[in-house]
């Protein structure tokens, strides 16, 4: 998961910008933050509160500026705290950006490892695509927001690719069937680059239409090759 390691006020920006068409936050739409939960972290209720306001101040502001127009003042201004609150739980604006993707990172490495193990055997190496598809659409703001995000230390659709890699190589690493290394990286890339494509236009997305698509690319770019290779 994305190192929160020294800020590099240089070496930070987006690569682009994004539509939102809703707000999920960084905790889900309509939660409450209850006294069990917070002492499942230990962390006091007014801390968790009020990291929720910046984390949510800068999931919103990521919706309408790139990341490297946003100031620490404007963070201040949409979460209604004060400096010193601000400092005294972050260090700048990077090291806030690499939290919150830290935690989101954790929680879709988590549900992978747990699919993973559950149903790789008797559904193959995506069985996790599905439910991690259905996370990310869970927070789409917050996805697509820390998919533009270029910091150091902090590559969200990097480290979404090496998740996808390492299934893959779990599974069929040891087949040694052609290179399992190439396959994991384009396999990982082309399905990175297709949840994203349909992240942005929030609609479901499936397995089964990875492989329908990745079909058709096949067909389109090989020709009658396909059909021999297919067979």
């Amino acid at each position: 998961v994305v190192a929160t390691g020294a800020s590099n006020h240089s070496g930070c920006g987006t690569s682009g910008s994004f539509a939102a068409a809703s707000h999920s936050g960084t905790w889900p739409a309509g939660s409450t933050i209850n006294s069990r939960y917070c002492e499942d972290r230990g962390e006091d209720l007014r801390v968790v509160k009020t990291k929720r306001a910046i984390e949510g101040a800068m999931e919103k502001l990521l919706t309408v500026r790139p990341f490297e127009a946003i100031t620490v003042q404007a963070i201040l201004d949409e979460a209604l705290v004060n400096r010193k609150t601000f400092y005294s739980h972050y260090r700048d604006k990077y090291d806030l950006v690499r939290k919150m993707a830290d935690s989101f990172l954790a929680d879709i490495a988590a549900l992978v490892e747990e699919r993973k193990s559950l149903g790789m055997k008797a559904q193959g190496p995506f069985a996790a695509a599905n439910a991690l598809y259905e996370r990310l659409l869970d927070k789409r703001v917050l996805a697509l927001a820390l998919w533009d995000v270029r910091c150091e230390g902090l590559d969200f659709q990097g480290e979404l690719r090496h998740m996808v890699e390492d299934a893959y190589l779990s599974y069929f690493g040891a087949k040694g069937e052609g290179d399992p290394r190439f396959q994991a990286a384009l396999g990982s890339a082309m399905l990175v680059a297709m949840l994203h494509y349909k992240l942005k236009a929030g609609v479901q997305f499936t397995v089964e239409d990875t492989h329908r698509e990745l079909s058709v690319l096949m067909r389109h770019m090989l020709g009658d090759g396909y059909a021999y290779l297919d067979a």
